[in-house]
């Protein structure tokens, strides 16, 4: 009896500091994205409020409607694109890990050709007024740097040792698989992320 005993009080012991460790993790997701929406209104509103209304006040009207019927257009994709996902996960549960990789492969697949689709819409737009672009770019380019190297201190700082060890691996194995591909960054990210901000989700990004 004594040593069921010890093995209860043994289990009740494990599940009580699982629960409290999920409940840890959950309580530092919620402090981080507060602290990063905090640092993004301070920090990265202000500026981007700035290059939006540069690139506004330089289109033509014909060019100004444009891009709002574009945004709308991006806020639907991007809507359709969680819900997909959200549909992903609840469709793959109990598949085997093939099963899953195919699926998500699946899913990836389509969300990058509608993407790839949606910009290349695009392209007459921004190639009409690629030196506006660039110039209200400027000093969000600048500042980029220094707001990526502050969100991920921000993030870190509620981050365990093994999270942030996963995250390291994670990097490594993207960053392998992007020097297999030669892959470089997208010429027009930059731009994307002026012409479709949103103050309402700057820190998602």
């Amino acid at each position: 009896m004594k040593n069921i005993a010890l093995i209860l009080v043994a289990i009740c012991w494990v599940c009580t500091s699982s629960f409290g460790q999920k409940e840890e993790k959950k309580e530092n997701r919620k402090a981080c994205k507060v602290e990063l929406k905090a640092y993004s209104e301070t920090n990265i509103k202000p500026v981007m409020q700035d290059a939006y209304g540069r690139l506004i006040s330089g289109l033509s009207r014909e060019d100004a409607q444009f891009l709002e019927q574009k945004r709308e257009e991006e806020t639907k994709l991007r809507a359709e694109l969680k819900d997909q996902r959200k549909t992903y996960k609840s469709t793959t549960k109990g598949l085997d890990k093939e099963a899953r990789k195919t699926k998500m492969k699946e899913f990836r697949d389509g969300a990058k050709a509608k993407r790839k689709a949606f910009m290349e819409s695009m392209k007459p737009f921004m190639e009409r007024n690629e030196a506006l672009i660039a110039s209200s770019m400027t000093t969000m380019k600048q500042k980029s740097p220094e707001w990526r190297a502050a969100k991920k201190e921000i993030r870190e700082k509620y981050m365990t040792d093994e999270q942030k060890e996963k995250l390291a691996k994670r990097k490594a194995n993207r960053q392998e698989k992007a020097d297999k591909k030669d892959k470089h960054p997208k010429k027009g990210r930059a731009a994307a992320r002026l012409l479709f901000w949103d103050e309402n989700r700057m820190e998602e990004e």
